[in-house]
């Protein structure tokens, strides 16, 4: 019992009075503590921004592949190179599209080609940022004629 209250005896307060000095320091560490804490949740904030915008444009890439898949082969292989529709974007500054069709088949016949759709905008930081989503398609794929 005696060796607890030496120890509360040395944490404690002085019983005169804190001086000016601890008082500043204690001001300084509790501005440092707030500081830190004010800044973590702007930088919380600005992630948190980023990965909205991010999953914005993973899901209009992946609305935009889905519509093309259920789309007949012969008007895959004359998709316009580009797409804006509003509708086609959420969340996203000065959004822009492209659709790029290659043929696999390796000559001859059309018979599989690789989409690739892009999405590309502004992130509100101020730099210009894009996700791609490629697939491959057959003529003759799941439910196709």
């Amino acid at each position: 019992m005696i060796r607890i209250k030496k120890i509360l005896q040395i944490f404690s307060l002085n019983k005169k009075g804190d001086t000016l000095a601890e008082a500043l320091i204690a001001v300084l560490i509790i501005g440092i503590c707030l500081i830190s804490i004010v800044a973590s949740f702007f930088g919380g904030l600005v992630f948190f921004d980023r990965m909205k915008e991010l999953s914005a444009a993973i899901l209009s890439a992946q609305e935009k592949m889905e519509a093309i898949r259920n789309m007949p082969f012969n008007n895959i292989l004359a998709l316009p190179a580009t797409f804006n529709d509003p509708a086609d974007f959420l969340y996203l500054r000065s959004p822009t599209g492209t659709i790029a069709v290659t043929d696999m088949s390796g000559g001859g016949t059309v018979n599989m080609a690789q989409v690739t759709v892009t999405v590309s905008w502004t992130s509100r930081q101020g730099g210009t940022l894009s996700r791609s989503l490629s697939a491959l398609i057959t003529r003759g794929g799941i439910d196709k004629q």
